[in-house]
């Protein structure tokens, strides 16, 4: 249908079939047009006044309401009892912008044809505050990343958090006179474990501590652990220390113990020559000393102020503050010590690791070691050259055990039968490891402020790099295709 049929069958349902050709003025019919060309008129509710064509346009949400008019040059003007009839007749009642239609009137906005001019704006609803839980002592939450465990205890009978309740908002009105309502709020949502206890003071809920130790939170879990504390040094007379919980040793660990804690270990002394097993994480205030003879198998996160002459196994980050001397470290995340050197071992952090210095001027030999999970590196370096050989010397006993006089088979053949099951293990220890192994990570990055000495072997993802002089830092070593790089950062 054209342009000029459409006006004209609009214009007919109103009774005036000839209107848009015979009565309408041509500047009139332009403006017709033009609101045509907006699909203005398709939506007009008219309303002769005067001559004049008026529509009020709710918006979807019924917010807003903005009017269109045609207006007659040859007809009076519009006024503003016009206008305001066209809102009513529309159903707006709230929210006119009266002043705003007297100030279009004045400017002669609406002398002529208008499109979208603001009548009516609604109110807004205001939207209420969510109950929620502050947090009066800092809690512990394990499923956070780059956090190491400060043990921050709590007393009995202390608040540790306060439950706010929820505001209510404030609902509003659209320009047809409806409530808008406004989001509901939601009461706090927390669940407890039974050392918290609950104080009602007023609109709102105070946490109380039920015992002794520290918090943990999790999503919208609180739960109070309880702590056992360890007063004085841990000794190898006072036997193997096991708690299913989280534990302070307020001296020293000494040599020859074992610990087996299920939860976090805090020492604030040092660790000597011991075996340990944590579940969570560990942290020493002064540092471990272990002869060579330490084994720490820690499925957290470790601190330290020194590592020295131990073997550390980690899960997580492993931040030492001054110094790791002679040690096997390994963490399947990152090894954090932009404080402290790290002299002689083997040093492994799958994610990378950021030093002060690796080596010193006595030329120690050691190996640093990023992107590789220390068992596959332990597959590679050890477990299968160890295969080889036993595979070279049971193929030796074999061609003894053929030309051997019948007198020696049987010592050959029981010393044959050690080796063969020698290799089975060790071919079943590596199928064991490989099904934990975590992935090569070639974007591992080797990062030292001061300074790389001679003397020290780098790998990252089964590439070395052999240190032949002092590089000062700060420098980074990173995989480029097949090869190690270095470069200088700022």
């Amino acid at each position: 249908m054209s342009l000029k049929d459409r006006i004209k069958t609009r214009l007919a349902a109103a009774g005036a079939p000839n209107i848009a050709r015979d009565l309408l003025p041509a500047d009139f019919q332009a403006d017709v047009k033009r609101l045509m060309t907006h699909e203005r008129l398709s939506e007009l509710s008219h309303e002769a006044r005067q001559g004049h064509y008026i529509e009020i346009d709710v918006s979807p949400q019924s917010m807003t309401a903005y009017l269109s008019a045609c207006v007659n040059p040859d007809k009076p003007p519009l006024t503003r009892e016009d206008l305001m009839m066209a809102v009513a007749a529309a159903g707006v009642t709230h929210g006119t912008t009266e002043d705003e239609l007297r100030k279009r009137l004045q400017d002669g906005v609406l002398s002529r044809s208008a499109v979208g001019v603001l009548v009516a704006r609604g109110t807004r609803p205001v939207a209420g505050r969510a109950g929620f839980v502050e947090m009066l002592r800092r809690p512990y939450n394990p499923k956070l990343e780059n956090v190491l465990l400060v043990f921050d205890p709590v007393n009995e009978d202390e608040e540790i958090a306060r439950v706010h309740p929820p505001e209510r908002g404030t609902p509003g009105t659209n320009v047809l006179g409806e409530e808008v309502p406004c989001v509901m709020t939601a009461e706090a949502e927390y669940r407890l474990n039974y050392l918290i206890k609950t104080l009602k003071v007023g609109n709102e809920t105070s946490l109380i501590a039920g015992a002794r130790g520290h918090i943990l939170q999790e999503d919208q879990s609180l739960t109070l652990v309880e702590v056992l504390h360890v007063s004085g040094d841990l000794t190898a007379l006072r036997g193997a220390l096991t708690y299913n919980n989280d534990t302070v040793i307020h001296g020293n660990i000494c040599d020859n113990t074992m610990l087996n804690i299920d939860g976090n270990l805090q020492v604030l002394g040092t660790v000597g020559s011991t075996q340990m097993r944590v579940s969570g994480n560990l942290e020493v205030a002064q540092g471990v000393f272990g002869r060579g003879a330490a084994f720490l198998d820690i499925k957290g996160e470790v601190r330290s102020r020194y590592l020295d002459e131990a073997r550390l196994f980690a899960t997580g980050k492993v931040l030492v503050e001054k110094e790791a001397l002679n040690s096997t470290l390994w963490t399947r995340d990152q090894f954090l010590g932009s404080s402290a050197a790290v002299v002689g071992g083997r040093t492994f952090a799958h994610e990378g690791m950021t030093v002060l210095a690796l080596g010193s001027e006595r030329g120690l030999s050691g190996l640093a070691v990023a992107g590789l999970d220390y068992q596959d590196w332990r597959i590679e370096k050890e477990l299968k050259p160890k295969i080889a050989e036993l595979e070279e010397r049971r193929e030796i006993m074999t061609e003894e055990f053929r030309r051997s006089n019948p007198k020696l088979k049987k010592a050959i053949l029981e010393t044959l039968e050690k080796l063969i099951a020698e290799i089975t293990s060790r071919k079943g220890e590596i199928l064991s490891l490989q099904q934990h192994l975590k992935e090569r990570n070639p974007r591992a990055l080797i990062r030292v402020r001061e300074a790389v000495y001679p003397g020290l072997t780098l790998m990252i993802a089964f590439t070395e790099f052999i240190v032949m002089e002092k590089i000062p830092g700060p420098v980074e070593f990173h995989l480029d295709r097949d090869n190690v790089r270095v470069r200088r950062v700022p």
